[in-house]
């Protein structure tokens, strides 16, 4: 199988090819009636990447790394569409069911195919239900489940760039900018 080629540059005519699709896709949804996008209320765009685009973590706000590098599959998120925090003995609980009732109003959409996906999400969590989460900890929650904006998933050297978005957006313009702004902060990162 042939490898797709590492992306060296921050604005190469792929990423343009990118974020071009996703501009179209999103446009799409500005057509929708406020009844339409409530019925929803979330929607993942997935958007095949031709050339592949280095996965590491980075020191930007919310970027989020998973890799197991002997199985060919890496995860990298970076923004939050939607986040659940929670604490105490009830936590998992917690996180559970909100996230269910999320999951009730996705709509998935693809380039590809019509295939529904439900959308990642990163968890973290302190080993003791109750920490207060004090001393070089303060800065994060107890537990906390993440859907972030943007994901990238690489299997087997084959990338697909997700979106997720919401869809009572009053402007899928600024989403655009938010979301191409991330992407050009993480790849100004790992130049």
């Amino acid at each position: 199988m042939k490898v797709p080629p590492v992306v060296k540059l921050k604005m190469s005519p792929m990423i343009d090819s990118l974020l071009n699709s996703l501009k179209a896709q999103l446009e799409l949804f500005e057509s929708k009636t406020p009844q339409e996008k409530l019925k929803y209320g979330y929607s993942t765009l997935q958007i095949p990447m031709e050339q592949l685009i280095p996965l590491a973590p980075v020191d930007i706000d919310e970027c989020f790394f998973l890799t197991k590098p002997d199985t060919g599959f890496s995860l990298l998120g970076l923004g939050s569409v939607l986040t659940f925090e929670a604490a105490g003995s009830h936590r998992f609980k917690k996180i559970k069911s909100d996230y269910s009732k999320i999951i009730n109003k996705w709509i998935h959409i693809s380039t590809r195919d019509k295939e529904e996906v439900a959308p990642v999400a990163f968890l973290t969590f302190a080993f003791d239900e109750n920490d207060p989460m004090t001393n070089d900890w303060h800065e994060f929650p107890n537990t906390v489940l993440i859907i972030p904006s943007i994901l990238i998933t690489e299997i087997n050297s084959c990338q697909t760039l997700l979106i997720n978005i919401k869809l009572d957006q009053t402007s899928y313009d600024s989403t655009f900018k938010y979301l191409k702004k991330l992407l050009e902060r993480y790849l100004a990162k790992i130049e």
